[in-house]
């Protein structure tokens, strides 16, 4: 398996990944707030698609987010997901700078996640570190 493949089942992707990235957009509503729906809605999926079986999973938030998004992404998945299924969600927001998105893009310099999970770092470590000229994620 190469280091990364699209695939138009996202059931197969999720079952050969160990770490799911959503990334989609997040436009604001009327009155300024953020809209969460394409979110939720990825989360639903991601969630019908996991099975106990399938082992721990890494789910990455890409979009850029309110606060305590990833708890709300993380209810969504326990409220749709069957019972015994191990995963954990951390935050990785865009902060593209002007004229430097590739190279922040390529050379990420943080990830955020909400708890400490011996699975977790290792997993997001291996993840970044397979780019060339990658240092190892910051975790805050």
């Amino acid at each position: 398996m190469g280091r990364l493949e699209f695939s138009p089942s996202i059931a197969a992707s999720i079952a050969e990944s160990e770490v799911i990235f959503i990334a989609v957009p997040t436009p604001p509503n009327t009155d300024g707030s953020v809209d969460l729906t394409y979110i939720e809605k990825v989360a639903r999926e991601i969630a019908q698609a996991l099975q106990p079986e399938m082992g721990y999973k890494v789910i990455v938030d890409k979009s850029t987010v309110p606060v305590k998004t990833g708890e709300k992404v993380s209810q969504t998945i326990k409220h749709y997901a069957g019972p015994n299924v191990q995963f954990d969600i951390v935050s990785n927001p865009e902060f593209l700078r002007e004229g430097c998105a590739v190279d922040d893009l390529l050379h990420r310099l943080w990830v955020l996640k909400d708890k400490k999970d011996s699975r977790l770092g290792p997993c997001l470590q291996t993840e970044h570190g397979r780019r060339p000229g990658i240092h190892r994620p910051e975790t805050m």
